[in-house]
């Protein structure tokens, strides 16, 4: 299907001539119209892929005002066309963030280049976007108080678990450092426990917290344990230094699956003199700090009644036994388990299937 893009000129010479050039490149020209307000009535009317727009055009709405009403209302990006590139038109069209910025008189296929770039980035952008809401659709059904962090330590997600447990509503802790709402102190001795932020974003490595008490909002402590991992590709999280972590999430509840716990006992034994754990009904033992660590977390993520989980790692490492794991211990236990070899599913159709 031929890309749809809207023209807001009101030159009529260059609009025409823009109209038909358009036309033989292939495009659909939903539009043709002279002022920020016919703009928008339109934009409404016959959504388009982009909006080439002129800068200095008629009416109480320039092209720059008129360009960012349309981002924001309609999530429909501008390319500018303008006879103007002088600092204070550039810092103007940088506020509504266009995707191309065409100088004229402007070559057939400047234009065309233009618009193919535009279009297919903010394709991209599309995608990303719908892979972000289907994340914070999840997480925000997950069971688990979750909080999501960038690299500056903001908080980008903060789910109703999160909410409940903490005594802190989600629009209060948005775009705050996460040390305000999120603060632990020590069972034993009542001190401040330090996150480890810095070593989760900055060596990828997952930290724990146990035999901890959350203080909520109001002061008061609960008991709490859980767990901080890395997390590549958040949103807003910027590209970063190549292997560090974009951002972390931040995975708790007010029971704490340890080997003490009431819940561990009932599926683990601790064994030998090393504290091996041996699961009864499950053909599994942990021995190393890590593998222990690895099955306390699985057995926090069985419980949290997510409806996807990805486990990822190489060839032969076991990912087969840990995902009949976290099934054996999930509330869809009753129910078969199904392995499937994604190897053998090509990467569109997954990315497809994953991500809707």
């Amino acid at each position: 299907m031929a890309d749809r893009i809207l023209v807001v000129e009101d030159e009529r010479i260059t609009a025409a001539d823009l109209h038909d050039t358009l036309q033989e490149l292939g495009y659909i020209v939903t539009g043709v119209v002279s002022t920020g307000a016919e703009a928008i009535l339109e934009a409404e009317r016959n959504r388009p892929d982009i909006v080439l727009m002129d800068i200095r055009i008629r009416g109480d709405l320039d092209g720059t005002e008129t360009a960012l009403i349309l981002r924001d209302r309609f999530n429909i990006p501008a390319v500018y066309l303008t006879a103007h590139a002088d600092r204070e038109t550039l810092d103007r069209a940088k506020r509504s963030r266009p995707l191309g910025y065409i100088v004229k008189p402007f070559q057939r296929d400047e234009l065309q280049a233009n618009i193919e770039i535009a279009i297919d980035a903010h394709r991209r952008t599309l995608r990303a976007q719908q892979r972000y809401q289907n994340l914070t659709d999840v997480l925000s059904a997950v069971l688990l108080g979750t909080i999501s962090i960038d690299r500056k330590e903001i908080v980008i997600l903060f789910n109703p678990a999160a909410e409940n447990l903490t005594g802190w509503g989600r629009d209060e802790v948005l775009g705050n450092q996460v040390s305000r709402v999120f603060r632990l102190l020590d069972v034993s001795s009542g001190m401040p426990i330090e996150l480890l932020l810095e070593r989760v974003l900055n060596d990828n490595l997952l930290a724990e917290f146990n035999d901890a008490l959350l203080v909520d909002k109001s002061g008061r402590t609960k008991p709490v344990a859980g767990n901080i991992a890395p997390v590549h590709g958040i949103a807003g999280g910027g590209a970063g230094v190549t292997g560090r972590a974009s951002g972390a999430v931040i995975l708790f509840e007010a029971t704490p699956p340890r080997p003490e716990d009431p819940y561990f006992k009932a599926t683990a034994k601790q064994q030998g003199e090393e504290g091996s754990l041996t699961f009864d009904d499950f053909q599994i033992v942990a021995a190393s700090p890590r593998m222990k660590q690895l099955l306390t977390v699985s057995l926090r993520v069985a419980r949290s009644e997510v409806p996807a989980i990805l486990i990822e790692g190489e060839t032969g490492t076991g990912k087969d036994l840990l995902a009949q794991f976290i099934h054996h211990f999930s509330s869809r236990r009753a129910r078969p388990f199904v392995a499937v070899n994604c190897s053998a599913i090509p990467d569109a159709l997954l990315e497809s299937e994953l991500f809707g």
